[in-house]
């Protein structure tokens, strides 16, 4: 995985309630965001991005789910996010 389009990315809070909060920072331009379960099941999707902060809120049981991000060049990261009842 090639995260050398990914400088400065910041995902907040993390663990999270209900919503959470991700910076993009310099790559917003026509960048994609999906979550995926514990099973691999995509469960949101926002294509098109051209904002550096995304506030998304997630109706989906506890849990450690994959946050997958692609920027306009197609490269991707990944990165763990924690949904919990704090």
């Amino acid at each position: 995985m090639n995260e050398n389009g990914f400088p400065n990315i910041s995902i907040y809070p993390n663990p999270f309630d209900k919503e959470f909060n991700i910076d993009l920072g310099k790559i917003a331009s026509n960048a994609k965001v999906e979550i995926y379960n514990h099973l691999g099941e995509l469960i949101y999707r926002d294509y098109n991005i051209s904002s550096s902060l995304i506030n998304i809120n997630i109706d989906a049981p506890q849990g450690v789910y994959i946050l997958r991000i692609v920027n306009e060049n197609g490269e991707q990261k990944e990165l763990k996010i924690i949904k919990s009842n704090l």
